[in-house]
């Protein structure tokens, strides 16, 4: 019987947390996601881009791309932009 890494069967996601990005380590960087939490009240948006640059200061481009947009698009079978 196949074994499945616990990684590949749960996401995580995070918003407007500076400790989430450290978490990462945990969970994967092809499992863990950054949401703005829109439209509630306590979204990031319209903030969100300044809230990522805070957030994931020092994390690579391509590990922020992926948990910020790559993630997701792929979760819910979407193209990414």
């Amino acid at each position: 019987m196949d074994t499945v890494s616990e990684h590949s069967q749960v996401y995580a996601t995070f918003f407007s947390d500076p400790a989430g990005g450290c978490l990462m380590e945990r969970w994967g960087q092809d499992t863990f996601m950054w949401s703005n939490d829109y439209p509630h009240a306590a979204s990031t948006w319209p903030h969100s881009r300044e809230v990522v640059e805070r957030d994931f200061k020092g994390v690579p481009e391509d590990e922020k791309r992926l948990i910020v947009r790559e993630n997701a698009a792929r979760l819910y079978g979407l193209a990414p932009a």
